[in-house]
């Protein structure tokens, strides 16, 4: 606060100038001054959080991406693409069998044909008599242990891309892109050994993640 004192010729007298409310007016315009400051300053980090996290998902796409085109890239590098061709040589063979019987029935003629691999596959004298009958266009189909190979081989390899889903490594539209079409000829053929092994070793697991890759495609 301030005081001012003044005197003239007839007499003294006092002034007092109270300049409280200039203060209490420069320290709101401060304050206010200050709170926008605060805001724009709390807004700009939310700004840049916002920006830092989209940064963050795109990145990890990214890398799920990469992880599964490594995938592919091991499909055909690894000579999966092989299996797969020795796999449906034979298998289509017996679809076109099993469609025969049960024309216009996707889900019977499939089914048929898994019972038949499975009962192909119990050794190789039932594998190469069962080829024998429904090879009558001679096609060059691979021998029970070249089958055998590719449905062990294409069983990990099904299964380790549906881990890779599962466990969010891989990015799962190009995954399914890319294989689930395969992936569930490959489960469905096979449904009957898969369930009949399930229960002889007692163990559910089995092909697993190769089932839940073929649930997963499209």
């Amino acid at each position: 606060m301030a005081v001012a004192s003044a005197e003239d010729g007839e007499g003294s007298t006092s002034e007092k100038f109270d300049d409280t409310g200039t203060e209490k007016e420069q320290k709101n315009k401060f304050q206010r001054r200050k709170d926008w400051i605060d805001i724009v300053f709390k807004f700009g980090l939310m700004i840049a959080a916002g920006f830092g996290f989209f940064e963050y998902l795109d990145r990890k796409h990214q890398t799920k991406i990469r992880h599964a085109l490594q995938i592919v890239d091991d499909w055909e590098d690894q000579n999966y693409l092989e299996n797969f061709r020795d796999f449906n040589t034979l298998t289509s063979l017996v679809l076109q069998q099993a469609e025969q019987k049960y024309p216009n029935d996707t889900q019977s003629s499939t089914k048929y044909a898994s019972n038949i691999i499975d009962d192909m596959t119990t050794n190789a004298e039932a594998y190469e008599s069962a080829a024998s009958k429904i090879n009558a266009d001679n096609v060059d189909i691979p021998n029970y242990t070249k089958f055998t190979i590719s449905v062990e081989r294409l069983n990990y390899f099904y299964g380790k891309a549906g881990l890779c889903v599962q466990d969010a490594i891989c990015e799962p539209n190009l995954m399914k892109r890319y294989f689930g079409a395969s992936s569930c000829y490959f489960f469905n053929i096979m449904d009957t050994q898969i369930k009949r092994k399930r229960i002889e070793f007692n163990n559910p697991s089995i092909s697993e993640f190769t089932e839940y890759f073929c649930k997963l495609a499209p």
